[in-house]
């Protein structure tokens, strides 16, 4: 069976880079949510393990408004393997995988309004573990929620306002390059739009 997928995800990742700002590439520690995430994916099967990949985008509000909200533009490719608990119904699987992310992120301007030294934009790769279950609601249908960690590079511009806003002075930007850690929530309400039996 290969199928394609239609991915309606929750999603939250909270970690902290090592810079000055407590920030992860979508949810920082000082609390921010996820007002728009769509996907749009893949997996094929084979044996007791899948190859599942997804292209995602997200557009993240800050808790003040003002600020904007983080854009978020991932692919994502995760080698999944599949078990069964004796104790679960058929329609119910449980699974470990590896993955890695590429990462396109442009960053709201934090509390105040202002960058300080702040992430401006940034590209970054993740690499991480997941465990998870799908629920199969139907042939078609399913739920799916994982949790894990990750790992990851990010390299970028960080930018500093000036400190006097009536100032002329343009804000200034810097390469910069930061280690990330975090973990990884998510639930799916997941679609095979096409099914193909082996």
């Amino acid at each position: 069976m290969i199928s394609c997928l239609l991915l309606i995800s929750i999603s939250g990742v909270f970690g902290q880079d090592s810079l000055k700002r407590a920030d992860s590439v979508t949810f920082s520690l000082t609390g921010k949510y996820a007002l728009l995430l769509m996907s749009l994916g893949f997996e094929i099967p084979f044996d007791n393990y899948s190859v599942v990949g997804s292209v995602n985008y997200n557009y993240l509000f800050g808790t003040h408004f003002y600020a904007g909200g983080d854009i978020d533009r991932n692919v994502m490719l995760e080698l999944r393997s599949y078990f069964k608990n004796n104790n679960s119904p058929e329609s119910k699987k449980w699974f470990i995988s590896v993955f890695s992310k590429y990462r396109k992120i442009d960053f709201a301007a934090p509390e105040g309004g202002e960058y300080q030294n702040d992430w401006y934009s940034g590209n970054e790769i993740n690499l991480g573990i997941l465990s998870g279950a799908k629920q199969y609601l139907s042939p078609k249908i399913y739920l799916e929620a994982f949790y894990g960690i990750y790992y990851g590079w990010r390299d970028g511009l960080t930018r500093t306002d000036p400190l006097d806003p009536n100032s002329s002075d343009l804000p200034t930007f810097e390469n910069s390059k930061t280690n990330t850690i975090g973990i990884v929530l998510n639930g799916t309400l997941g679609f095979h739009l096409f099914l193909k039996k082996q």
